[in-house]
């Protein structure tokens, strides 16, 4: 018997709310019961918690700006995105630096993206990372409109999450192992229902901000294609799957692609 309209709706807010205490600090509701299940799914909400992400970097962002400089406006902004998410796509950047650095062996490659010693690749991927992202968005603040950039930012951060989870209908995660931790739980394939509802939420945006300001906007969309398909082939070439840390390290760099892009589209450069 397919499911009721209440209990799929009961479904998809239980999921997102899973979603969002995973990929934020933000706290259960009082009023939510965690359900066995709600975390099946969750991934494919990561988009959702992209646009909500993505506001409140705006948010600080406009609020800072207007007394202080687009630079440190920006910054003041990827500092508290950093905070909202707890580093944790950031962590998946490092790890994967250290991990895929040099040409090892997939069962090599493991265990260094699990050490929790950082090395050099790490940190050199986190310093270029947060530069770029902070120059990029002080470009952005200097030359766009309070709605403008709220869109720019939902943008991006709904986008490159799509991107990091579109890995989960493709591919299989590389860790057995892993089978009980909450990461590995959030890591099912994701069906067509899911991922359709994930598209939605990681392309509408891009789709609104083409069609109100720019269709070259839509060019963004392809870049985080070929990104997609890249990536896919060196986590097959190395892992022949994906983790975690695969896919943290996928969103930061789609979301390095897209803030590059929209300076380039927009003329911020």
């Amino acid at each position: 018997m397919p499911p009721s309209d209440d209990e799929m709706s009961a479904s998809v807010t239980g999921t997102f709310i899973a979603a969002l205490t995973f990929f934020t600090r933000i706290p259960r509701p009082p009023w939510s019961e965690f359900r066995e299940g709600d975390d099946r799914h969750a991934a494919a909400m990561a988009p959702y918690v992209g646009i909500l992400v993505g506001l409140g970097c705006a948010s600080v962002a406009l609020a800072t700006a207007s007394a202080l400089p687009p630079l440190l406006a920006a910054l003041l902004a990827m500092a508290f995105v950093t905070w909202l998410t707890g580093a944790l796509h950031e962590d998946g950047l490092a790890d994967f630096a250290d991990g895929f650095g040099l040409m090892r062996s997939r069962e090599r490659t493991l265990a260094i993206m699990r050490d929790p010693s950082t090395g050099v690749f790490a940190v050199l991927s986190l310093v270029f990372a947060v530069s770029i992202k902070v120059s990029a968005l002080a470009a952005l603040i200097s030359v766009a409109s309070a709605a403008q950039l709220c869109g720019y930012l939902i943008t991006v951060h709904a986008l490159s999450r799509l991107v990091a989870i579109a890995f989960m209908a493709v591919m299989d995660y590389a860790r057995a192992d892993d089978a009980n931790a909450r990461g590995a739980r959030l890591s099912n394939r994701l069906g067509g229902r899911w991922m359709l509802l994930a598209a939605v939420g990681g392309l509408a945006p891009l789709a609104v901000l083409a069609v109100l300001n720019d269709w070259r906007f839509g060019l963004l969309a392809v870049a985080a294609l070929v990104l997609f398909l890249l990536l896919k082939r060196w986590f097959h070439i190395r892992l022949q799957g994906y983790t975690g840390d695969c896919l943290g390290a996928a969103q930061q760099l789609c979301e390095l692609l897209l803030l590059i892009g929209l300076v380039a589209v927009t003329g911020a450069a």
